[in-house]
């Protein structure tokens, strides 16, 4: 197996991966955060993340079933994100101690650009940023085991994060389990090899024929589940699939425009529409939709960190 864990803030993947207990079952693998250009595991962290993934999948006996993804702190908001926009790569997550969102973490309500902009310029901004916001991804874990680590005492990081998201999880009917632990701070020897949240996460399982795949930005995450999406109607909001293969690919979709699925062959029903002996061409939604060999799809271009920062050169 393979375990890809995520550092903290104040962590180096060396010491992280020292904090582990040799393990005879599992390659662990802890990838280096950009920090500046890639807290919380967003932008250029998510890059290094599975860049590091896929190097390790190239270089070790792996078997792809078995890919289980963790992290603490900054790496705990690393893996809600990760495990939140790419639902289909991992076998089961754990965050421990992890925050959900920049907004909810740091009080960012004084900052100049937050009490002086022109309304539609902030509009845009929360639109761009709702890729960073899992609780608004939590239909991606419908088919994705969840174990969620927090310590009841933590002061870096209140446990008011995981009891959220845990909230969240089971409004969705996500398969989960919440492990608080009593009179525990933010980090403790031992929390990276937690033996209950590691049973816990061994013993759920989800067994749904239906996956369901959302995202708010192609840029950062447009696949899964052996579809891609190529281009939305309406950019930076939620753009969603529900896919069931069963002898046909069943496909419902919510603001796409053009998608492919990657690995089907084989009659698809698309919103109501059968599209017969599909080969893998794009389809494209018009009065209904159609399959097309070629089509230049279009995708807005928006640099995220300008919007981090009062001015731009």
């Amino acid at each position: 197996a393979l375990i890809l864990s995520l550092h903290g803030a104040g962590v180096e993947a060396f010491n992280q991966c020292r904090s582990y207990k040799q393990k005879d079952w599992a390659f662990v693998v802890c990838p280096t955060n950009r920090r500046r250009f890639g807290f919380d595991w967003e932008d250029f962290g998510r890059v290094d993340a599975l860049e590091v993934l896929d190097e390790a999948l190239k270089n070790y006996p792996i078997d792809r079933n078995k890919i289980y993804l963790t992290g603490h702190s900054m790496g705990g908001h690393g893996t809600w994100h990760l495990c939140t926009s790419y639902p289909s790569i991992w076998t089961a997550c754990l965050p421990m101690a992890g925050w959900t969102s920049v907004k909810f973490y740091l009080s960012t309500h004084l900052q100049r650009a937050k009490l002086f902009p022109e309304s539609e310029f902030t509009h845009l901004r929360e639109r761009i940023f709702q890729q960073s916001e899992p609780y608004k991804l939590v239909e991606n874990l419908l088919n994705l085991p969840v174990v969620v680590l927090h310590g009841g005492d933590d002061e870096v990081v209140p446990p008011f994060h995981s009891r959220l998201m845990a909230d969240i999880m089971s409004r969705y009917g996500v398969k989960f389990k919440y492990i608080e632990v009593p009179k525990k701070g933010h980090w403790w020897d031992g929390v990276l090899d937690h033996e209950e949240a590691w049973r816990a996460l061994f013993s759920l399982k989800v067994n749904r024929k239906e996956k369901v795949f959302v995202t708010f930005s192609l840029d950062v995450s447009d696949s899964a589940f052996g579809v891609r999406i190529l281009e939305v109607e309406r950019p930076f909001e939620k753009a969603k699939f529900n896919i069931n293969y069963d002898r046909v690919a069943n496909i419902k979709t919510e603001n796409i425009k053009a998608l492919v699925l990657t690995n089907f062959r084989g009659d698809v029903i698309i919103d109501g529409t059968r599209i017969r002996n599909y080969k893998g061409e794009i389809l494209v939604k018009g009065k209904v939709w159609e399959k097309v060999e070629r089509y230049n799809y279009s995708r807005p271009v928006l640099i995220r960190e300008t919007f981090y920062s009062p001015f731009l050169i």
